[in-house]
């Protein structure tokens, strides 16, 4: 299990409360992507969205880029585009990608002002 042991901060926005990490966790899923604002690279944004089998993760597809160069207007078109990469991946493999819920989406800004 991943929050078993101690998390280890990579940046400053890197969550290392396991209580943050498990609810980071329950918001990716209910979105349908993950989103990262400089927790694993100092000056980098990036969102991913995951191909799954079952609660299983096969894979997924992602961008990064460097976060003063985007928005959230970006962010949300390489979500877009990272969701229809991750279909025909997955259609091709017999998988499935959760579908996306960008209503109050979350693109890891929250982690950027909250620092653990």
């Amino acid at each position: 299990m991943l929050v078993a042991g101690p998390l280890v901060g990579l940046c400053r926005s890197t969550i290392i409360d396991p209580g943050r990490l498990r609810a980071e966790l329950e918001l990716t899923r209910e979105q349908g992507f993950a989103s990262s604002y400089e927790e694993t690279n100092v000056g980098v944004w990036g969102v991913a969205v995951p191909v799954v089998s079952g609660w299983d993760v096969v894979c997924a597809v992602g961008i990064a880029a460097p976060s003063p160069r985007l928005n959230k207007d970006l962010v949300l078109r390489a979500v877009r585009r990272s969701h229809a990469t991750a279909e025909e991946i997955a259609r091709a493999l017999g998988r499935a990608v959760p579908p996306l819920a960008l209503g109050e989406v979350t693109l890891g800004l929250s982690t950027a002002r909250k620092r653990s």
